[in-house]
């Protein structure tokens, strides 16, 4: 059995270690040690003392100069992706979003996209924006045309060939000639037509004869 401790302080670390320090000296015994009968087992200073991680130490200053060196440059980059990801995503809830509902009175869902832009009255009946983009229409001036009870090329399918655009531009109908113009430019974005003419200018060519 180990000597009659006196004066001493006892402590149990983390290691489940039974550490006993007096004088300056620190022994250190096992439960094992303990329990069976043996003789301390000392342990040189230098094990027990706890690590420096004072910036004062060289070594520490390196290791943390080092992961900022390594962080830094990821930190700056994500935070610039996650502003950018912020602001595209802002713009297009606000200005340029995908429909897949049908607009009335077009009889297929849209293949171009959707933008909301206040719209301007012109003293003609037309309205502007159109477009907010080539791919892009803007869905106030689509309801502003549809209001009319009968816009024949809006009501076009999307499988509509160059002979139907123009028969639907000749068609019997209130809207005038500027507003027809209006209406085939929303039409052709709505279905993503690509003719090897222009029906307009085929229109205003021939005329309906």
């Amino acid at each position: 059995m180990p000597p009659r401790l006196t004066r001493r302080r006892h402590e149990v670390d983390v290691l489940g270690q039974r550490r006993c320090s007096s004088g300056g000296k620190r022994t250190l015994w096992t439960s094992r040690s303990l329990f069976r009968g043996f003789g301390p087992v000392r342990i040189p200073k230098t094990m027990t003392r706890r690590p420096n991680f004072s910036m004062k130490n060289g070594t520490t200053r390196r290791v943390i100069n080092e992961f900022r060196r390594i962080v830094s440059p990821i930190a700056k980059s994500t935070a610039g992706m996650s502003m950018v990801a912020a602001l595209l995503t802002v713009s297009l809830s606000a200005g340029a979003a995908s429909h897949s509902d049908r607009l009335s009175p077009a009889p297929d869902p849209p293949v171009g996209h959707v933008c909301t832009h206040t719209l301007v009255h012109d003293a003609d009946g037309n309205v502007t924006p159109l477009l907010c983009s080539p791919t892009r229409f803007n869905v106030q001036a689509w309801r502003w045309y549809a209001r009319n009870s009968s816009v024949p090329v809006l009501a076009l399918p999307r499988r509509a060939t160059l002979s139907d655009v123009e028969g639907a531009l000749c068609r019997v109908q209130n809207s005038t000639a500027a507003m027809r113009y209006s209406e085939y430019q929303l039409a052709r974005t709505y279905n993503n037509w690509r003719f090897s003419e222009n029906p307009i200018t085929l229109w205003e060519t021939n005329g309906c004869g």
